[in-house]
């Protein structure tokens, strides 16, 4: 209940606010609560599509729907030739992302990545960019569990070696931003450029499956930049220091994103992966009692754009599914299928068709 109608994800956020819901609706005993049992939720932590009908709240967010929904990738591209797909693997170096019984998250989420970049170039006609690497060469591990590394640099000019965490996020969206301009300075269209950034979460252990996060457009407006030697050392942040977006940019970006993000959960479900059962495609992350866009998203220049999660490491399943190379290599498999779909390709052709209409 508080999942899915509060859109909290998170272990401790999820288990503080049902109790804090348990003490307001006079529950004594959350595992035991009768059939129609009326509880009462505060408007306040409630999701905005589950107040009532006239509330500010849910105005504002059925008026950004519409607002966002004027927008829709037309580019029709078979084997998505003349599209560039960037692809990031979420952290990585010193930095290991969520870690659940020894599983670190940034090397399961590049060996993805890799896979995807290998589908995608071998079954499609597409250009590929990736924004880190994880020692001298592009490489897919052939096992389940994969050996742990340290080596992943962000591919700036020069490379930055993971050492900081906020660092190596901030200068993914520098990278990211630098490719897209030099893309549109050739292709002059900014529709066929797309970037996914891969990761997996760790939340409330009964929950599972695939997420995407999308920007939403009221939670990008101002100016942002990065000071400091680390920054100016790199070609991309002496390129253009500051990123600022109009609101009819922010507005069509987060149309874009959202269905982009449809298509790709789509591909999850329909090859039977798993897949977040409320909501799986959102607009913010909602922490702590906090709501934020990931750096990555926030200040990311490129119009159609989304953060994957790709399992929950907290969930016993979702955690062995991911130390498989099977289940590795199914979610790339989705991904390009996303993609093409995204695209104009038929989602229900097989693998032999997609490869016949690539390279």
């Amino acid at each position: 209940m508080v999942v899915r109608f509060t859109g909290r994800v998170f272990a401790a956020d999820v288990n503080a606010l049902a109790l804090q819901i348990a003490r307001r609706s006079g529950i004594p005993d959350v595992t035991d609560i009768p059939i129609g049992y009326r509880v009462k939720i505060p408007f306040d932590v409630l999701q905005p599509e589950f107040l009532p009908e006239g509330h500010p709240k849910r105005k504002e967010y059925e008026e950004s729907l519409r607002a966002s929904a004027r927008f829709s990738n037309q580019v029709k591209a078979r084997g998505m030739a003349g599209i560039t797909v960037i692809l990031d693997a979420g952290h990585g170096g010193q930095d290991v992302g969520a870690s659940v019984g020894g599983v670190w998250e940034s090397l399961y989420v590049y060996d993805i990545v890799m896979r995807i970049r290998r589908v995608l170039e071998g079954r499609t006609a597409s250009r590929v960019l990736v924004t880190t690497r994880d020692g001298g060469e592009f490489r897919v591990h052939e096992s389940d569990v994969l050996p742990f590394s340290r080596g992943h640099a962000v591919l700036t000019t020069p490379p930055y070696p993971i050492a900081d965490p906020k660092i190596g996020v901030n200068l993914r969206w520098y990278l990211a931003n630098s490719l897209f301009r030099k893309t549109v300075q050739t292709d002059k269209d900014p529709q066929k450029v797309v970037f996914l950034s891969i990761h997996a979460d760790s939340l409330h252990p009964s929950l599972r499956g695939v997420m995407a996060y999308i920007p939403a457009a009221d939670m990008r407006d101002g100016s942002f930049g990065k000071d400091g030697p680390v920054y100016a050392a790199r070609k991309e942040v002496q390129e253009s220091p500051l990123v600022t977006f109009p609101r009819e940019d922010r507005v069509r970006s987060e149309g874009l994103s959202r269905e982009l993000a449809k298509q790709v959960v789509a591909a999850f479900q329909e090859r039977g992966l798993p897949v977040h059962p409320f909501k799986p495609v959102r607009d913010k992350i909602i922490r702590n009692n906090s709501e934020w866009v990931p750096a990555v998203l926030r200040y990311n220049s490129i119009p159609a754009k989304i953060l994957l999660e790709v399992c929950n490491l907290a969930n016993d399943d979702d955690r062995k599914l991911i130390q498989t190379r099977a289940y590795r290599q199914q979610v790339a498999e989705a991904v390009v299928r996303g993609l093409l779909a995204y695209y104009g390709q038929d989602a229900g052709g097989t693998s032999e068709q997609v490869a016949a209409s690539g390279k």
